[in-house]
């Protein structure tokens, strides 16, 4: 799944604010299937937030708060995160390290 969001981040990237200081919220659903396979069903470049169920927004509200925190430069402490969230590109870094190792350099061209 990391993989196949790097890939719809990149395809997209050019519709998104280019600025150090500002992020952008994409929803992606998947499906797995009674095998585990994972199937990609969308994405969403404005993700509704308004219906969504108490802990999915608890959540949302940590990934919220972690980035506010990393935009303001401030430590972002885990004891009162619900999730596991886990950056897939970081702009400040060069080459295939920007994606921590979730694509190959042939990828890059």
């Amino acid at each position: 799944m990391k993989k196949f969001m790097v890939h719809a981040v990149r395809m997209s990237q050019h519709m998104f604010a280019e600025s150090q200081n500002y992020f952008e919220l994409i929803g992606m659903d998947f499906l797995i299937d009674q095998n585990l396979k994972v199937w990609f069903i969308e994405a969403n470049r404005t993700p509704n937030l308004a219906d969504i169920p108490d802990e999915k927004r608890a959540v949302m509200t940590d990934l919220i708060r972690i980035l506010e925190q990393k935009l303001l430069g401030r430590h972002v402490s885990s004891q009162h995160v619900r999730g596991q969230f886990e950056p897939i590109i970081d702009e400040s870094l060069k080459g295939t390290s920007r994606y921590f190792g979730l694509l190959d350099q042939e990828c890059l061209v």
